[in-house]
């Protein structure tokens, strides 16, 4: 997993930002390792130093053989919108794989179902 890390605007990028970005990467794409190819995150500052709800952390997720999923979160903290975004990224990462491996093998939805109980 390739994991690329830009500062788009506002937000500076101190070694404590990108340890963290480094960490939630890990930990929230550890599983789907195999599946990703590259991560790229970007941090701004939406509204410079006036403060307020204006971090937003982007995610983008190229996983093999998908197209890349994007996902953008904003709060006001630079730490919260890291994790957050991390967090939806790997939920809908892992949603897209298990949704491609039932296309590939049909067979398993029809095991996985739960039978109607008649009564």
């Amino acid at each position: 997993m390739k994991l690329a890390i830009k500062k788009i605007s506002g937000t500076p990028l101190d070694h404590a930002v990108i340890a963290h970005i480094e960490r939630r990467a890990e930990f929230a794409l550890a599983r789907l390792k195999l599946h990703v190819q590259q991560v790229q995150v970007g941090l701004i500052d939406l509204n410079g130093p006036r403060g307020g709800i204006d971090k937003c952390c982007q995610v983008q997720v190229k996983l093999a053989g998908e197209p890349a999923l994007v996902v953008a979160e904003t709060s006001e903290d630079s730490y919260a919108a890291i994790n957050r975004a991390f967090s939806v990224a790997s939920h809908l990462a892992a949603r897209r794989i298990e949704r491609r491996s039932h296309r590939r093998h049909p067979e398993m939805r029809e095991m996985l179902q739960v039978p109607a109980i008649v009564g």
